[in-house]
């Protein structure tokens, strides 16, 4: 039977207009392709009939202080606050992606709207003790306490019968979470077969690469540029010869593009990282997966037959060596279904 779903993303569409470009969004609709979902985004396009657009922000911060500050915004987002508080009534399931304030701030303050019918995932890891002593600053300190608090909240929900979701095992122990499902949601795919090539790949926003100075450095060590594709400006001239942007893909276009490479880029350092969509696509495709060994999901993908540690790969030879051995099909495919199963689309 049909359920009315109602999914608090407070996420923008990656292509103006089309709310399935968001790859948050091109899962759930697939997840939930039988039944009536209304999708709480962010952004200054018109709502239309299943898409309700909180004011446009830069973020969490910018978002308060235009709520605090900015009369219009405020007169906007309490008439918005007011269609989304009717609907989450009427729904029989409410979706929150987490640990964002404004799905959280939602389910918080409607407690009595969401009872018995809040489904909570959360998509990225809390700031830690430990980085936030590598990494010191103000707004750390902000994001450390806010994951405190969040942790103390998710144990009352937890307690409550409400079901989790979390996004790499670091983010599930960081936040407390005892009974929760380990899920990557991400568009899985049949394999594509394509000819065997040497060229790389990267998906994320054009930012996290510009002041990556390893990924930086591995793609100078193998002499070869790499194709970046995501939202966000072009990389400046600086880049030249190394990184190559070509804009968003679909979501329903990864596994053919992905299919075009050999490897996938993805040398991270963030703290909030849980288990990244696009490795799983890339397992999905066989790809070679290039990763630090810093990275917060390493204990995830480290058992996986065609990871490369970045720190490893000193010039074009130690890649080549690398990717030319023999790969255990077995070990292979046993890692694939792992992955897929966490995907919860059977």
């Amino acid at each position: 039977m049909s359920k009315k779903v109602v999914a608090v993303l407070a996420e923008m569409a990656f292509l103006k207009g089309i709310v399935g470009s968001n790859p948050t969004v091109a899962w759930l609709e697939e997840y939930f392709s039988n039944d009536n979902v209304t999708y709480i985004m962010r952004g200054n396009e018109p709502d239309k009939d299943g898409v309700i657009n909180l004011p446009s922000s830069k973020g969490t911060i910018d978002y308060l202080k235009n709520y605090l500050f900015n009369r219009n915004y405020r007169s906007a987002a309490k008439t918005k606050a007011n269609k989304i508080r009717t609907d989450i009534s009427n729904a029989d399931l409410v979706w929150v992606r987490a640990p964002s304030l404004v799905p959280m701030l939602i389910a918080q303050i409607w407690k009595k709207e969401v009872q018995n019918k809040l489904n909570v995932h959360i998509c990225a890891n809390r700031m830690t003790w430990s980085y936030l002593k590598e990494v010191p600053s103000l707004i750390n300190v902000v994001r450390f306490i806010y994951g405190a608090i969040l942790k103390v909240c998710f144990k009352r929900l937890e307690s409550k019968g409400v079901k989790f979701y979390f996004t790499g095992k670091q983010v599930g122990d960081n936040f407390g979470i005892k009974n929760g499902t380990y899920l990557i949601d991400y568009l899985t795919g049949s394999l594509i077969e394509s000819e065997f090539n040497f060229e790389m790949i990267a998906l994320g926003r054009t930012t996290k690469f510009a002041n990556n100075k390893e990924m930086f450095r591995f793609a100078q060590a193998i002499g070869s540029p790499i194709d970046i594709y995501g939202p966000g400006e072009a990389l400046n001239k600086n880049f030249s010869g190394i990184y190559n942007t070509k804009g968003v893909v679909p979501p329903s276009k990864i596994q053919a593009v992905l299919s075009n490479y050999n490897t996938l880029i993805c040398i991270s350092f963030e703290y909030y990282e849980g288990f990244p969509r696009v490795i799983a696509e890339a397992i999905q495709q066989n790809l070679w997966v290039v990763v630090t060994k810093k990275c917060v999901f390493f204990n995830d993908i480290k058992d996986y037959p065609k990871i490369i540690i970045s720190e490893s790969i000193i010039n074009e030879q130690d890649y080549l060596s690398t990717i030319n051995q023999v790969v255990n099909n077995k070990r292979l495919d046993q890692f694939k279904a792992l992955i897929c199963a966490r995907s919860l689309l059977k």
